[in-house]
Parts: structure tokens; sequence; C-alpha cells
């Protein structure tokens, strides 16, 4: 999520790391050794349904299972009435040759929930992995799954890494995924091919008839909506074949997995109590929420003169917005230029916005603070004076979002005017203190699976612009402006919220062009007081600058240059408590 190099190939890159990496992993003294330690050997199963796979990489993914450096486990296979006449007598032979391996055989073809509900039944472990029968697990997966087993006994469900093979064994396209986030979940699903609690399972209602291709997804959705008892694990864990025709492959291949995804988003949002609407035929989806009950919106924009990009600004929310009920608020920092004041008075008396004057040493937190204490507003939105929206309904976004009573700070994609990315969600950690997701890069990336074109959660985004709930945010103080008035204090309120229950959304329906920090250049006293905060953010906020839950640990954490990517090697050591 980095700036791009045309130069760079993660998939080469990704490689020449796997291969450092699998030479650590491949260490059968210290995994044993992580074995001995465990105080509870929580058995396994392995659940894959059958179908005509293809024999060859049939045999490997058994072999992937038989060569584990942890032994207890389970395999449960269901044959769905394969034509192929080799498997029932390999599946046969299997389970002869190791009584840890069960087998069964439907003799009508169910399809993939149905089948893979029977799979179920032939297991007794209390924890269930999922895989295709044509994939595999690298040897030390279970070994890290029962690690987390035992450090997080009441998890229902538990997810690694994984990346895809082609069908000559090639590894690419690698997901180093995030620690759950649940705004994820309307776009895309989350985690696929892991462990879950036969518990969370059962209580769930098993697999769906009528989800085929997406019956995974829709299980994770009724699990999750039960239970937050959610742990990553921060390796990898999974091969993922592409196959021709899977949808590891193309999701395009299977088009009734995008329809049974789509479905099964929209079914769970109905549960929820969320109104909305799923939109998109195929990955990454849009749930767009409806706004309930017209709240007000006060849209807060601090300036020190730059007349002509406070115009753009303003002019792009009133011709944008999709949102009637606002108001603008402009605080007037000691403006001197002619032109700027001349605008702020004609706008004052024609009634379009409301002027706070305020003197003094900038400050960024205590401005808005000023104009949000005496606000009315249910939603505030906060917006730089260089700032011009250029997606219709922006406002509209925005709102929508922030109004959830689970929901703290929303922000969105900005990009700069060349047509760069500015800001697509804040990383912690990454360069310093933060940095922006995807800084950088064109607009039209697709890096990172397309997450700069889905809704999200990150641990924060930048007040540049963003929305957030009044009275959320005068519950917490406001922004900091002690300690934080010039940098960092919208990243300390998003952390701060998150303390409280509330998450931060980003979005990128609600683009708009930054400018960035146009009148902040004006202020001499900004770069010590930039240092000032960041020695108190790193004495604040120091845990989960070292480990921004989403963005995974095996990324780079230095300063981001274009495509550069270095990552951590975990060893079996660190895990075992």
């Amino acid at each position: 999520m980095m700036a791009s190099d045309e130069s760079y190939d993660e998939n080469v890159a990704f490689r020449s790391w796997l291969c450092e990496y699998e030479k650590v992993k491949n260490d059968q003294k210290s995994a044993q050794r992580a074995i001995m330690s465990l105080k509870k050997k929580p058995k396994v199963s392995i659940i894959i349904p059958v179908y005509n796979p293809e024999r060859s990489l049939f045999e490997v993914a058994i072999r992937s299972i038989q060569n584990q450096y942890y032994d207890n486990w389970e395999l449960c296979m269901c044959d769905d009435a394969s034509k192929e006449p080799w498997v029932r007598p390999y599946l046969q032979n299997l389970a002869k040759a190791d009584p840890r391996i069960k087998v069964s055989f439907a003799k009508v073809n169910g399809h993939i929930a149905v089948n893979s509900n029977r799979t179920v039944k032939l297991s007794t472990g209390p924890y269930l992995l999922f895989m295709d029968d044509e994939d595999m697990l690298p040897p030390w997966a279970l070994l890290e799954y029962a690690m987390a087993i035992e450090n997080n006994p009441h998890a229902d469900i538990i997810y690694g890494d994984e990346y895809k093979v082609d069908m000559d064994g090639v590894p690419m396209e690698p997901w180093f995924r995030t620690d759950y986030g649940r705004e994820l979940e309307y776009a895309m699903c989350p985690f696929t091919h892991c462990v879950i609690s036969r518990r969370a399972f059962e209580k769930a209602g098993r697999f769906k008839k009528g989800t085929e291709g997406s019956q995974d997804y829709d299980l994770y959705l009724r699990i999750a909506e039960q239970s937050d008892a959610v742990v990553h694990i921060p390796e990898m864990l999974y091969a993922w074949r592409k196959a021709p025709g899977s949808t590891a492959e193309s999701i395009e291949g299977k088009p009734y997995a995008a329809r049974a995804a789509k479905a099964a988003i929209q079914a769970a949002a109905k549960r929820r109590g969320l109104k909305g609407v799923v939109e998109g035929e195929t990955y990454p989806f849009r749930f767009r929420p409806r706004i309930v009950d017209d709240p007000s919106v006060e849209i807060i924009i601090l300036t020190k003169n730059q007349a002509k990009y406070l115009k753009s600004a303003i002019a792009s929310v009133r011709k944008k917005a999709g949102y009637s009920n606002y108001s603008i608020t402009v605080v007037d920092h000691e403006c001197d230029d002619k032109a700027t004041i001349r605008y702020l008075d004609k706008e004052k008396a024609s009634g379009g916005i409301k002027v706070v004057p305020y003197r003094g040493a900038y400050n960024f937190s205590r401005m808005n603070n000023l104009v949000a204490q005496k606000s009315s507003a249910d939603i505030l939105v906060f917006m730089n004076n260089d700032i011009v929206a250029v997606l219709d309904g922006w406002l509209n976004e925005l709102v929508s979002w922030a109004q959830r009573p689970d929901i703290g700070p929303v922000g969105t994609l900005l990009i700069y005017p060349d047509g760069r990315v500015q800001h697509a969600g804040v990383v912690l950690g990454v360069g310093g203190i933060a940095n922006h997701a995807y800084w950088l890069e064109p607009e039209s990336t697709t890096r990172y699976f397309n997450h700069i074109r889905l809704a999200r959660n990150y641990s924060a985004v930048t007040a540049a612009l963003m929305a957030v709930s009044r009275r959320k945010f005068l519950e917490l103080g406001g922004f900091n402006e002690k300690e934080l008035a010039v940098a960092y204090q919208d990243i300390d309120l998003c952390l701060r919220m998150w303390e409280r229950g509330y998450r931060t959304v980003y979005t990128p329906w609600a683009k708009a062009v930054h400018y960035e920090s146009l009148s902040r250049r004006r202020y001499p006293q900004c770069n010590q007081s930039f240092r000032q905060e960041e020695t108190y953010m790193i004495q604040r906020w120091k845990d989960v600058i070292e480990h921004d839950p989403f963005y995974n640990s095996n990324f780079i954490r230095g300063n981001m240059s274009a495509g550069q990517k270095t990552y951590r090697i975990g060893r079996y050591e660190d895990k075992v408590e």
C-alpha cells in the first residue's frame, strides 16, 4: 500500500521473500519444541469436500496435510458423487492407511454447501479447518493454529495470510491480511480457508443450501454476528490453487459465486438492522448505508487568507454535497488579505456561511473545538480550506457512515491535483508515527486487492476531510488542543474513539482533491510544535504505533519508498506464551 514503481514486480518480490521465509519456518527442531510447550494439543479437523479433483493436485494437497509438524489432526472427506472412477478407491486406500483419515461417499451430488455439511459430520475435533481439494497447507500451518488456540482459547474464527499458486506450483498474489475489521465484510470476504470453532459453526446453523459459491462467506458473516472472538495470525498458512475456472483464478469464472456473495452481504445487513443496499456485481462490493432521520451537519473550515482555494472549497460543497441539511462555518484566523476579507463579508451578509473570528497562535484543535462546542448539529465535518470535493453525493456518503452508533470518524480518498493519491487511510508506525495508505500511487491503482475502492476500517483517517458525530466528538473532549495543536490530533482522536468502541471508517465514495496545507505553511511555529507532538504521540500510543492492527506486521515499517517492501519472519518461539 505504498508508492508505486513501474520496475517493481510484487510477485517476484514475494517469491524472493517466501524463499527466505520457508528457510526459517522449515525448522523441525524448533517446531517440536513449540509443540512440546503446548499445554493442550487441540484436535484440528481438516474438512475437504471432494468433487472430481485433478488427481495430481489432489495428491499434493493430501501430502501437504500428511507433512504437518503438528500431528493432532484428522482429515475428513466426503466425495460428492464424483464421476472420476479413481476417486473412490483412492480415498478408501487413504483411510485404510491412516486412522486419522475419514471418508464417506454421497449417492447424489449435493453441491458444495450440502457436501461441506456432510463432511463436517465425519469430524470429531473442536476446531474445523476448511480446505479445497486442490490447495495446500505449508508444514507449519496446523502448528500455528494450535499455538493461536492455546493463546486464545475462546476464539471462534482464526485466520492467517495466504497466497495463490498456479498450475505449475509457482507462488504469486500474496494476501497479507489485516486484523479483523467489520466494515471489510460488506465489500469482500475478509478471511477464507480459516479455522472456526465447532461451537460457532453449530450455533451459526452450518452451511446454508442456496449459498453455493460463497457458502463460506455467508457462514463467516453469521458467525461474526454472534462472536467478535476473531484472531489473525500474520503468517503464510494457506496456498490457494489457481485452477482453471476457480475463483482463485477469477471470480468471473463462477458468476453464481459473486451473486451469492452479494446476497450474503445484503442478508447480513438486514439481520444486523442496517438500512442500505449492496451495489456492484463482483468484488469489491459497495454497501451504501441509508441516511436515517435527516441529521443536521455543520461543516467547519479553518482559513488564513487563501481566498481562491476557500472559494473553490465552499463552491464544491454546494455543488457536489448531495445532501441539503448542512451549514458552513469558517474560522477566520487573522485573515489580512483583502480578497479573503471581502469574500467572507459577502458570504456572511448573504447568510451563506457563518464566520467565527479567532486570534492567537495557530491551534487546529482549539479552533475546531470552539465551533464544535457551540454547534447544535448532529454531525460535524472538518474540512481543510484547500479541499475540493469532486464526487456527487460526497457529503451524503460521509453522513451515512458517521450517523451509525458504532462508527466514529469517517474519512475518504484524497488525491493530489496531478491524480496521485494523498490519503486513503492512515497507517501507523510507518515512516515514523504514521503515513498514508497508497501514498503517491496513481488513483487508478488496484494494488492490495483494490482496497482503495472499498469501505474498510483503518486505525485512523485524516481530518483534512472527516465526518464524526458531534455527541461522540464532545464525549471525548474533542481534539487534544493542549498537546496536539498542529499535528496528529486527527490520529489521536481516532485512537481515543477506538478505545471507546467506535470504529474508524475509510470510504472512497466522498473523494476530493487536496492541495494540502497551503495555509499552515504560513505558520513558522509549526515545525517546533510538530517535534513536541511527535514525542507525545510516541509516549501515548506506543503500542498501536508498533502494531497497527490494520497493517500487516510483515509489511515495511521504515520509510515509505516507491514499491519497496520488507517482511518480518516470525519464529515459533515468539508465539508460545
